[in-house]
Protein backbone atom coordinates (compact mmCIF):
# COMPACT_ATOMS: atom_id res chain seq x y z
CA UNK A 1 0.00 0.00 0.00
CA UNK A 2 1.36 3.42 -0.92
CA UNK A 3 -0.06 6.24 1.15
CA UNK A 4 0.35 9.92 0.31
CA UNK A 5 -0.48 13.22 1.96
CA UNK A 6 -0.29 16.64 0.38
CA UNK A 7 2.14 18.98 2.16
CA UNK A 8 1.64 22.71 1.83
CA UNK A 9 3.38 24.82 4.43
CA UNK A 10 5.18 28.14 4.56
CA UNK A 11 8.58 26.58 3.86
CA UNK A 12 7.78 23.31 2.03
CA UNK A 13 5.33 22.01 -0.57
CA UNK A 14 4.87 18.58 -2.11
CA UNK A 15 3.67 15.12 -1.16
CA UNK A 16 4.61 12.90 1.78
CA UNK A 17 4.72 9.21 0.82
CA UNK A 18 4.76 6.08 2.97
CA UNK A 19 4.90 2.44 1.86
CA UNK A 20 3.22 -0.19 4.04
CA UNK A 21 3.47 -3.88 3.24
CA UNK A 22 1.12 -6.30 4.97
CA UNK A 23 0.99 -10.07 5.41
CA UNK A 24 -2.03 -11.75 3.85
CA UNK A 25 -5.06 -12.09 6.13
CA UNK A 26 -5.40 -15.26 8.20
CA UNK A 27 -8.71 -16.89 9.21
CA UNK A 28 -10.10 -15.21 12.32
CA UNK A 29 -7.61 -12.36 12.16
CA UNK A 30 -9.13 -8.97 13.01
CA UNK A 31 -6.28 -6.78 11.76
CA UNK A 32 -3.56 -7.12 9.14
CA UNK A 33 0.06 -7.49 10.24
CA UNK A 34 2.53 -5.02 8.79
CA UNK A 35 5.72 -6.72 7.57
CA UNK A 36 9.21 -5.57 8.57
CA UNK A 37 9.99 -5.02 4.88
CA UNK A 38 7.95 -1.80 5.14
CA UNK A 39 10.83 -0.26 7.11
CA UNK A 40 13.04 -0.42 4.00
CA UNK A 41 10.96 2.34 2.40
CA UNK A 42 10.34 4.73 5.32
CA UNK A 43 8.16 7.83 4.91
CA UNK A 44 9.66 10.49 2.67
CA UNK A 45 8.56 13.84 1.38
CA UNK A 46 8.71 14.36 -2.38
CA UNK A 47 8.94 18.10 -1.86
CA UNK A 48 10.62 21.37 -2.60
CA UNK A 49 11.57 24.03 -0.07
CA UNK A 50 11.68 27.82 -0.38
CA UNK A 51 15.48 27.74 -0.25
CA UNK A 52 15.59 25.68 -3.47
CA UNK A 53 16.17 22.31 -1.80
CA UNK A 54 14.28 19.38 -3.32
CA UNK A 55 13.84 15.78 -2.25
CA UNK A 56 12.33 12.96 -4.29
CA UNK A 57 10.72 9.67 -3.27
CA UNK A 58 11.58 6.78 -5.60
CA UNK A 59 8.72 4.45 -4.69
CA UNK A 60 5.56 6.15 -5.96
CA UNK A 61 4.29 3.07 -7.85
CA UNK A 62 3.68 -0.57 -6.99
CA UNK A 63 6.10 -1.54 -9.79
CA UNK A 64 8.89 0.50 -8.14
CA UNK A 65 8.15 -1.09 -4.75
CA UNK A 66 8.16 -4.61 -6.25
CA UNK A 67 11.44 -3.95 -8.05
CA UNK A 68 13.08 -2.76 -4.81
CA UNK A 69 11.73 -5.76 -2.87
CA UNK A 70 13.18 -8.06 -5.53
CA UNK A 71 16.52 -6.23 -5.37
CA UNK A 72 16.51 -6.67 -1.56
CA UNK A 73 15.89 -10.41 -1.92
CA UNK A 74 12.23 -10.59 -0.86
Amino acid sequence: MILSWAQMHYDVEGTLYEVRIFDGPKPGQKALTQLKASRKFDATCDCHWRDGTTKHFRFKTIAAVKAELKRLGY
